[in-house]
């Protein structure tokens, strides 16, 4: 069956049958549409639970390889390997955009000319990066004061990091295009395999030796291993077009990627200005150590922000499909829809993580590591603050009207860096982070409220209150029980009082989370999507919340 946008109003009136067909068609679309973001919502919490996993054990193995300060110096590799990987210039995040205008007709030729502008593009990128590893770690020795028994450690490490950038660069194409045909449950499934790959690579690696470039040997293997499996996946989906109808490298496309991938890229340099300089703030003005202690004591946010993040990047193939076929009164209703489970979601999770995280890392690191509550409620304020922002900031680049988000972003994130870089001396960490808070509300926060305000006809109260009155509810009633629990449980043992928040946070926070954080419309989707083995009990709780 063709595409129903195919259909005209002319075609309709002269023969009536083609409307049933409409009709069968956007039913069944509606219905794909739906399974697919349930697969995904499905296969990320696998994703976020092996994640989990991989976290609770990889850093316990490390740290019984490696000191604090070579710890730190990984910490500070990963903020450096973002950076690096900016080098895409947002062009492959474009690609997998214009992919969703023309899959439509994978064999009209303008699609696989432009798979085939890409790939020349990201093989460009991916030597470009290899050539920066190479030529460029001495100078980051001295600017980030990497201390002289570790330079040698250091340019090595970024040598191979860098490698492993430019492998994933010139090979994304598999991934972005299962993406944009919205099977990113196949995704995650093999990111769990490259979570399993990498922990046993690196527990070989310093097992025989090699100290801290273990970890990015195990990063090189898994890599090494997965990417043949993408593509075979890529050739089982179908997702290329039939031989003969690839058509040729295009200089249309690659105008068409560079304009594109320029904005996402200014988006996306200020989003890392704002999200992953810490680090190297940290490092440069406090030391390594301050770095390997804030790394360790974020990994428990990372983890629960890649679980509310994730959920947006699950509908954006569907949300940029509906912008394509302008089916506009779908989207609106289901992006509001799905933007209150997303800030509710962020709520209970936010509160949680204060609750539990400062006991964790203490447990975690066998009292290594001390972490602050203060530090946690700082954080679960910034939770929330990039739920917002991460979902509006998204829809506006499927959009591909960027607009002035591409400038905003970037003025946040040198606002951060200077105010930071003034209080981090005396205010230590607390300092740095209310400079991301308050970045984060003037600059992106206001203005991705605005524009979606805009976009969709909405008034600027229903955007930026009436979607957060459920996660406001939610938080008013787990708020009180949480501090309670608190209290209560103060003078008991911390693994103890860690097992009893978690349970409490988790249970409480889930059933407010049901009865508050879901609207009616998609409460009712869920129910019908649910399985009939193991989803009676939680329909009977959906009805009775």
């Amino acid at each position: 069956m063709r595409p129903y946008k195919h259909y005209s109003p002319q075609k309709l009136v002269r023969d009536p049958k083609l409307l049933i067909d409409l009709e069968v068609a956007v039913f069944s679309e509606g219905m794909s549409r739906i399974k697919h973001i349930f697969n995904g919502v499905y296969s990320i919490y696998l994703l976020l639970v092996a994640i989990a996993i991989y976290s609770l054990a990889s850093i316990p193995l490390a740290l019984s390889y490696l000191d604090t300060t070579q710890f730190g110096l990984w910490g500070v590799m990963g903020a450096l390997s973002s950076y690096i990987a900016l080098i895409d210039i947002g062009m492959m995040n474009a690609g997998c955009r214009l992919f969703i205008d023309h899959k439509d007709n994978k064999d009209g030729g303008e699609y696989g000319s432009l798979i085939k502008s890409c790939i020349l593009v990201s093989a460009a990128q991916g030597c470009l990066i290899v050539l920066i590893g190479l030529f460029s770690s001495p100078f980051l020795v001295d600017f980030l004061a990497i201390p002289s028994n570790l330079s040698r450690d250091f340019v090595q490490l970024f040598s191979i990091q860098c490698g492993v950038i430019a492998l994933n660069c010139m090979t994304r194409i598999f991934m972005l295009l299962l993406f944009a045909h919205q099977r990113v449950d196949l995704v995650n499934y093999w990111g769990i395999v490259s979570l399993l790959l990498n922990f046993f690579s690196q527990w070989l690696f310093f097992y025989l030796g090699f100290g801290v470039l273990s970890l990015a040997f195990g990063g090189l293997v898994a890599t090494l291993c997965v990417i043949p499996m993408q593509f075979r996946n890529c050739l089982t989906v179908n997702v290329f077009p039939s031989a003969g109808h690839w058509g040729k490298p295009s200089y249309i496309h690659f105008k068409e990627l560079f304009t594109l991938g320029r904005d996402l890229f200014l988006v996306s340099l200020g989003t890392h200005l704002v999200i992953a300089s810490q680090s190297i703030i940290i490092t440069r003005y406090i030391g390594l150590d301050a770095a390997a202690v804030w790394s360790i004591g974020l990994r428990m946010f990372y983890l629960l922000n890649q679980a509310i993040s994730r959920l947006t990047d699950i509908t954006e193939p569907v949300f940029a499909e509906m912008i394509t076929r302008s089916e506009t009164s779908r989207l609106k209703e289901r992006y509001s829809n799905l933007s209150i489970v997303g800030f509710s979601l962020a709520g209970w999770f936010a509160l949680s993580f204060t609750s539990c995280n400062s006991l964790f890392v203490s447990l975690w690191t066998h009292g290594k590591i001390q972490w602050s509550v203060q530090y946690d409620l700082l954080l679960a304020i910034w939770m929330i603050l990039l739920s917002i922002t991460n979902r509006h900031s998204k829809f506006i680049t499927i959009t591909k009207e960027i607009g002035f988000l591409r400038y905003i972003y970037f003025l946040e994130g040198t606002a951060f860096i200077i105010s930071s870089s003034l209080l981090i001396r005396n205010w230590g960490l607390s300092g740095m982070l209310i400079c991301s808070i308050v970045c984060g509300i003037l600059f992106s926060g206001l203005y991705c409220i605005w524009r979606v305000s805009k976009y969709f006809g909405f008034t600027l109260n229903e955007v930026g209150l009436q979607w957060l009155g459920h996660a406001v509810i939610m938080l008013l009633c787990l708020i009180p029980v949480l501090v309670g629990v608190w209290h209560a449980c103060a003078t008991l043992p911390d693994l103890t009082r860690l097992t009893i928040n978690i349970l409490v946070s988790g249970s409480v926070g889930a059933i407010l989370f049901l009865r508050f954080g879901i609207p009616h419309a998609v409460r009712a989707i869920i129910l019908k999507q649910l399985p009939s083995w193991g989803g009676s009990f939680l329909q009977r709780v959906l009805r009775a919340l």
